[in-house]
């Protein structure tokens, strides 16, 4: 449980030891539950590595949390994979699931409730990684899955 009691606000975090399987977010006065579809991908949690963050979206009109965690059980060219809850407008709203697919890019996959999981946009580092550095790749030498 991560939280400030002067603003009373609060995440819930648990898992089974093999998945993420609750995800509860009190935040401005309302409890939000993060529903199960959205949380059975999330494998091997790493509850250790949970921030809850805030941000003024839509040109400073909406006030947006999100939390975000690592997980996976092998990092993928030395990064496990990351999970973003976001909330505003008094809801959740979506999961955003970022993978390191090279030394230099990541994949991010938005899944909206009730709908599939989609690709969404490639970020790529335009700076080289530091000379004698190698990549740390997952321990079958493969790239990051598609999720």
């Amino acid at each position: 449980k991560v939280g400030n009691l002067n603003d009373k606000t609060s995440v819930r975090l648990e898992s089974d030891g093999v998945r993420l399987t609750k995800a509860v977010l009190a935040w401005q006065g309302k409890t939000h539950e993060i529903p199960d579809a959205e949380l059975k991908d999330i494998i091997a949690p790493q509850l250790d590595t949970a921030d809850l963050l805030f941000y003024w979206g839509d040109n400073y009109s909406v006030r947006c949390a999100y939390i975000e965690l690592r997980f996976g059980a092998k990092p993928f060219y030395g990064e496990f994979s990351k999970v973003h809850f976001l909330f505003h407008s008094g809801k959740y709203q979506d999961r955003t699931i970022t993978v390191k697919t090279s030394d230099t890019t990541w994949q991010d996959f938005q899944k909206l409730p009730g709908e599939d999981m989609r690709k969404t946009e490639t970020i790529t580092q335009l700076s080289s990684p530091k000379a004698g550095t190698e990549p740390s790749v997952g321990g079958d030498g493969k790239p990051a899955p598609q999720p």
